[in-house]
């Protein structure tokens, strides 16, 4: 992290097309940093190219179109998103490079991926790498990239383009707070700007002012396209059947944390957990369910096992200063625990004045923290580790599960994250 996103272009001529398209082919190369994201072979005349024959004007207008949405659109699984995130959408007639870009609020995860020689296609794109940088590197890439095509426009004479009114309107929404806050909401929806769901975006606008502006952004990401987005009064009745708890009195400051590090999220959830257990005195061994209990204010007999736990789409507090209602959506107990403890983070981390805290299975920035929080809360890895030994087999790892009173999802993740086991490690 930290290196820059850069698009280069070479103008070079194109006889045949739009004279938007004419004006702005190019040889352009995609990077982070020294990592070349556009490398292939061009099986014409037998190369290596870093940079590929392209129309700069489809990319930029491609850019310019989904920006709100590659820019807040955590991501989703089907063919819309897909549409909005991988550069082979773009299509044209041209071979595009396979990148997808998905983002989780503050950072921007690029993946590119090499690609099969296909007949019919004169390039086989090498680039292997997922690499990470700041949203506002992405940002910064992006703008200079389309300012390159609408300068080179001008200089060819070309006269007004779909890609400048698209990009005057953009800088004008990017710079009104209005304007920025609905289209944020409405691209974590995964919506197209202006697609029609004006009313359910300033349905959710108007809960933030009671919710918390945060909380119903993460409800967006959540929820989308796949479902309803739970309004106010909807998650204050699911609340009624909650039990009373008393938020925690600790803030960031009290344990010395710092929510905006601009680290990424797994390190600032799990830098939280091991200053918390340090605060309780606690670096290693189990937490039991009193102690975590007792940290949300709430009884132990919460974290037991709930066969009829409700219909609560997600576990959630709606608080009134230091006090409010926790709903825990599962039925587990492990899982109950791990919810709790995902709260506990988002208490820490979270803006004082947020009322809703929701746990939720987004990968937002805010969701992925929470779920690093309860994880190393819960099952800290060092000490985890240290326990398996060299033995990464299921059998010991449902029973360093059972130890520290987490799912053997949790242990399995954490060292697929940590990169002790492969993302696809099965034992049979």
């Amino acid at each position: 992290m930290g290196s820059r996103f850069v698009i280069t272009v070479n103008w070079e001529s194109l006889e045949r097309g739009r004279p938007e398209e004419q004006a702005t082919f190019g040889m352009i190369g995609l990077a982070v940093g020294d990592t070349l994201l556009s490398e292939a072979n061009d099986f014409f005349v037998d190369t290596l190219r870093k940079e590929i024959p392209l129309s700069g004007y489809h990319l930029a207008e491609w850019f310019a179109w989904n920006w709100w949405r590659l820019r807040w659109e955590p991501r989703q699984s089907g063919l819309d998103w897909g549409m909005a995130h991988h550069l082979g959408s773009i299509g044209g007639g041209y071979v595009w490079p396979n990148l997808t870009l998905d983002t989780d609020g503050e950072f921007v995860t690029l993946t590119a991926r090499p690609t099969q020689r296909r007949a019919a296609e004169p390039l086989r794109y090498l680039s292997d790498a997922r690499l990470t940088i700041a949203a506002l590197e992405f940002e910064h890439g992006v703008d200079e990239f389309v300012e390159k095509v609408l300068a080179r426009l001008q200089a060819r004479g070309v006269g007004k383009s779909n890609l400048a009114t698209l990009w005057d309107q953009l800088k004008s929404e990017r710079n009104d707070c209005d304007s920025q806050r609905f289209r944020r909401l409405e691209a974590m929806l995964g919506r197209d700007p202006d697609s029609g769901e004006e009313s359910h975006v300033n349905t959710l606008l108007a809960d933030a002012q009671s919710l918390g502006e945060s909380a119903v952004e993460e409800l967006a990401c959540a929820f989308g396209r796949g479902a309803a987005v739970p309004g106010r009064a909807e998650l204050e009745e699911l609340a009624q059947s909650g039990c009373d708890t008393k938020l925690m009195t600790w803030s960031p400051t009290t344990l010395g944390l710092n929510a905006s590090t601009g680290d990424p999220a797994w390190a600032v959830g799990e830098t939280a957990a091991r200053k918390l257990r340090s605060h309780l005195g606690r670096k290693t061994d189990k937490l039991e369910d009193g102690l975590l209990a007792g940290l949300a204010g709430a009884q132990p007999d919460i974290l037991a096992d709930q066969p009829n736990s409700g219909t609560a789409p997600f576990s959630f507090v709606i608080a009134n200063g230091d006090a409010g209602k926790l709903v825990l959506r599962s039925r587990l107990s492990v899982a109950r625990r791990f919810n709790l403890a995902r709260l506990i983070g988002d208490k820490l981390l979270s803006k004082a004045d947020e009322r809703l805290l929701p746990a939720l299975r987004s990968e937002s920035f805010r969701q992925k923290r929470q779920r690093a929080f309860a994880a190393e809360l819960l099952c800290p890895y060092d000490e985890m580790k240290e326990r398996l030994a060299l033995d990464l087999s299921v059998d010991n790892q449902e029973q360093v599960a059972a130890d520290f009173g987490v799912s053997s999802a949790v242990v399995r993740t954490t060292l697929v994250k940590k990169r002790d086991l492969a993302p696809d490690w099965l034992e049979f």
